[in-house]
């Protein structure tokens, strides 16, 4: 009877299947995963307990040995997500800015290490004097990210018992990180161009393309970082084990391996979007 009244009267009758047929057009679909940042911030917790490992183990906590290998934990997921920073950035624009790229790693890591390594320089007297010996040097070396060389051709032993490390020892981690933000991006760049090129004369559909981008940077990191832990195991029985420790060649191995795993990542879901 109220339809009928509301009909007579010129009102629009309620139509409760209106609403429904809206929301139905309009339903938000849930965002595709991602491996970026906002996706993988738990990765921030797991960085954080692999630097704590580190720390224990310079401290010499108790119950904690082998704590160096969080050093390696550090640079598998800088290698994953540095990775999938590069190809986040590709997929949204078509194309990876590397000075940009590399202005941000600068301004993120260039002004706490320059704090870090005058502040050393100013408190120089309040380390032992055989710590300090090469100070200046070491000091060059960590502002031009190349402490790890400087380590690694001096016969630096990480693991020795006896004397006093440097000071600025730690920052070879800084410079592995930093060559590989230098060279990771160009060989990823160098890849994407050439599979483009390919797929361009070729006429390949883009979603193709994007698959073979992925499998060649795949290749790429793979066999680099199995050519990165073969080098390892050769030199340690030829070379001092500091040359083996703190050297970007062997170990880039870490870095790669998980530039693999993302990329590989990237495929499968890849696969599961629409």
């Amino acid at each position: 009877m109220t339809g009928s009244r509301d009909r007579l009267v010129g009102k629009p009758a309620l139509n409760l299947r209106r609403p429904v047929t809206s929301v139905r057009r309009h339903r938000v679909t849930p965002p595709a995963v991602t491996t970026g940042h906002r996706e993988v911030q738990a990765l921030d917790g797991v960085r954080a307990l692999a630097v704590l490992a580190v720390l224990a183990d310079h401290a010499g906590v108790p119950g904690l040995p082998g704590g160096f290998i969080g050093v390696d934990v550090f640079f598998v997921l800088s290698g994953f997500l540095i990775t999938s920073l590069l190809l986040d950035e590709q997929r949204r624009t078509g194309r990876v800015d590397l000075a940009a790229f590399w202005a941000r790693r600068a301004r993120r890591l260039l002004p706490a290490a320059a704090v870090m390594v005058l502040t050393v320089g100013v408190c120089q007297q309040l380390f032992a004097p055989d710590s300090t010996a090469g100070l200046r040097g070491d000091a060059l070396a960590a502002l031009g990210w190349v402490a790890n060389w400087r380590f690694a051709y001096q016969g630096t032993d990480y693991f020795s018992q006896g004397g006093t490390a440097s000071p600025l020892q730690h920052t070879w981690s800084l410079g592995v990180e930093e060559q590989y933000y230098l060279i990771w991006p160009l060989i990823l760049l160098a890849v994407t161009v050439l599979i483009a090129r390919r797929s361009g004369r070729a006429g390949v559909h883009r979603r193709a393309a994007a698959d073979g981008q992925r499998r060649a940077l795949a290749v790429v990191a793979g066999t680099l970082a199995a050519v990165s832990a073969l080098e390892a195991v050769v030199l340690a029985g030829h070379a001092s084990l500091g040359r083996v420790y703190f050297a970007t060649d062997t170990r880039a191995q870490a870095l790669l391996y998980r530039c693999a795993g993302c990329v590989c990542v990237r495929a499968v879901l890849a696969v599961w979007s629409p």
